[in-house]
């Protein structure tokens, strides 16, 4: 263990010293079965599907999901709520699983998480559709009827999403509640949220977006509401204070929508860009930029007539900026287009205008890779189905159509069936070792690896808690690579030895059906963004039938005294080794040099009295001695009663056989005798 020792003689000739038992570190329970499971299965994904899917909700309120495109051998997501009645939902990955869940708000007030694709760990045979296994992650009730859904980056954490919710307040119906849902401690899997923060607007909202507008970091959130004219950006601030910092309002030119990205190459902050009910000369387009302290400044400002009522981005040209597409309705016998891009910005090089049916039915838009191609398609809904333009930076008439029913406002796209990022994992998942009590385990090792990727995750490594006994070498590294895991119990008793005190200290829960030592290998990626870091590695040992010896080394440090300088006066001095372990184990003791042979046979045990066994000893200045010669004991050491240890150290050895089981325990011996010891060396095993 390496524990230093010593003793400073200061008074009399009979000085019994102190010494330091070997220190053992608490243990934290380890990882239920589960997760190692999920850890083991994702080992064998080694494809990633680029290809987003399209989440709408149909005439029922049922959550459906249209996949127009799927890679070869993957099967096609076509899953379906178990229940209707929702109202809105988006998409996001809030479990770190690589793919998005679906997140969505009932009519009457529910919240719920859906993983629509379980990629890996235990399934629940009962929740299955079309072939793909699906799990409901979390839902709670909202306290008022809900407006509007989004996610963000909101907390600390860029592993995680965290929920916007906006409801109606019960009590004052004309306000709305803005409301922050957040995963509050790991593993992060999507399973337990709560209230982060949050905030009342007095008016009701009826659009939001949310983005990293001032570059901190952390997204901010902006509103519309229409009947007041109202157009709002919030940001979480210190306090964990959701706060209003910037606000527009016009009752006669009244906001209508809000998206936030990037629509101007020039610089790498998102931009603002809002629709208003406004006739020309005066912008209905007006695309704002952050500017410091808590300010918008004018990027560009474009009319249309009629004015747009939704706004939403898409890059559809794989560019480093996104595009600005409209949707707006246009009266029957007008040729002017429903739904168009803007000139400005990104979509300079390019017109898309389609005049649509005369009817305004397409009531809402979104964009998404549905090729896996990089570059974004756009995405109509109706109530009769959905409209899919598939090359819309080169092509008006390049469509493809689903004629399914649908409620008129849900459209959201993501990727619900592909592990797209880095995933660190290991072979084996979990480590079990059985080493006898007071010895070392050979080493075993761990490979990690990107189960995702062919690129590497540097990463280090953590033996959490800090205990002693589990070594890891090297700590760091990258993947592909092996690394080396060994235990030392040259401290650790079996359990069934251990007293209650003991197994307090050590975390040790002696009602637990099969009690043990532990510790975790937790595993960190280098880059924060990497899945499934921090990776726990459950290391589980069992301490089997074996002799511990306490302390497992004796250091003595002297003071000369008198002229000449000498230690002669200190001695004898005596100290106490305990012989623990299994209990009934007989031994034999010697003391000998350095390296010496240990007696073999108990008939050899030396000489006895009444009140002990003096053992062999070929060390002239040491002698051990002991009650009896089985376990649990305490030996005696007597250092310098018939000789001197020889300065300026001394070395030896105490040397414990066994039979059964086979085993030799060596304790080293050091004794040093220095006129000053500030400057004496460090006697440590």
């Amino acid at each position: 263990m390496g524990a230093r020792m010593g003793i400073r003689a200061q008074g009399g000739p009979s000085l019994k010293p102190w010494f330091a038992a070997m220190s053992v570190a608490c243990i934290a329970w380890l990882l239920m079965a589960c997760p190692a499971l999920a850890q083991e299965m994702l080992q064998t994904i080694q494809t990633a599907n680029q290809e987003d899917e399209i989440v709408y909700i149909d005439d029922e309120g049922f959550i459906r999901v249209f996949d127009p495109q799927t890679p070869p051998q993957m099967p096609a997501v076509t899953f379906r709520s178990p229940e209707g009645g929702w109202f809105d939902a988006v998409m996001a990955d809030v479990n770190g699983d690589g793919d998005d869940e679906i997140i969505a708000v009932s009519d009457n007030g529910m919240l719920k998480i859906y993983d629509p694709v379980v990629a890996a760990g235990p399934v629940q045979p009962d929740r299955q559709y079309h072939g793909v296994y699906w799990d409901e992650l979390f839902a709670t009730q909202l306290p008022g009827k809900p407006l509007l859904l989004a996610t963000g980056e909101f907390d600390d954490n860029p592993l995680t999403r965290e929920i916007v919710v906006v409801f109606e307040e019960a009590e004052q119906p004309q306000n709305s509640f803005i409301q922050i849902w957040a995963q509050p401690t790991s593993p992060f899997d999507g399973r337990v949220w709560q209230p982060l923060t949050g905030t009342r607007l007095r008016a009701i909202a009826t659009a939001i977006a949310t983005g990293d507008l001032d570059g901190d970091g952390r997204d901010e959130i902006a509103i519309v509401a229409n009947e007041a004219g109202r157009l709002s950006v919030f940001r979480r601030e210190p306090g964990n204070v959701l706060r209003e910092f910037w606000s527009a309002a016009s009752e006669q030119r009244p906001w209508r929508d809000v998206a936030i990205g990037n629509v101007a190459p020039e610089t790498p902050l998102p931009e603002l860009v809002a629709v208003r009910n406004a006739a020309p000369p005066l912008a209905s387009l007006v695309v704002l930029r952050y500017r410091a302290p808590d300010q918008f400044e004018d990027v560009f400002l474009n009319p249309h007539l009629p004015a747009p009522r939704i706004v939403f981005l898409a890059n559809v040209t794989n560019a480093g900026a996104s595009q600005i597409f409209m949707l707006r309705d246009v009266p029957a016998n007008d040729t002017r287009p429903r739904l168009f891009n803007s000139r400005s910005g990104s979509g300079a090089s390019f017109a898309f205008e389609v005049r649509l049916d005369v009817d305004n039915g397409y009531r809402v838009a979104a964009a998404g890779d549905l090729d896996g191609d990089r570059k974004d398609e756009i995405v109509l809904a109706r109530n009769t189905g959905l409209l899919i333009y598939q090359e819309p930076a080169s092509s008006t008439t390049l469509t493809q159509t689903l004629m399914t029913p649908t409620n008129r406002r849900t459209l959201a796209i993501g990727n619900l069936d592909a592990l797209g990022r880095d995933f660190l994992a290991s072979t084996p998942v979990s480590l079990t070792f059985s080493v006898r009590a007071g010895e070392r385990s050979p080493a075993q090792n761990v490979t990690f690896f990107n189960s995702t990727r062919s690129s590497s995750i540097p990463f280090v490594v953590e033996i959490q808690p800090r205990v002693g006994f589990v070594t890891v070498t090297p700590s760091t590294g990258a993947t592909s690579t092996s690394l080396s895991v060994a235990v030392d119990a040259t401290d650790l008793l079996p359990i069934s030895e251990l007293s209650a005190a003991e197994a307090a200290m050590l975390g040790v829960d002696l009602t637990a059906i099969t009690p043990a030592y532990g510790a975790n290998l937790v595993v960190m990626a280098a880059d924060p963004l990497a899945l499934n870091s921090p990776l726990t590695i459950p290391v589980l040992i069992e301490v089997i039938s074996g002799i511990v010896m306490r302390p497992a080394q004796v250091g003595v440090m002297l003071q000369a005294a008198g002229s000449p300088p000498s230690c002669e006066s200190l001695f004898p001095l005596t100290t106490e080794v305990s012989v623990l372990g299994t209990s009934g184990v007989t031994f034999t003791v010697s003391a000998t040099t350095t390296g010496g042979p240990g007696l073999q046979e108990v008939e050899q045990a030396g000489s006895t009295s009444e009140e002990a066994i003096v053992w062999p000893s070929s060390v002239p200045w040491l002698s051990a001695a002991s009650p009896g010669n089985s376990t649990p004991q305490t030996l005696t050491l007597t250092i310098g009663e018939t000789e001197v240890p020889p300065p300026p150290i001394a070395e030896a050895e105490i040397v414990l056989t066994s039979t059964a089981p086979p085993l030799v325990r060596r304790v080293p011996i050091k004794v040093g005798c220095f006129q000053h010891l500030l400057y004496a060396p460090l006697l440590e095993r």
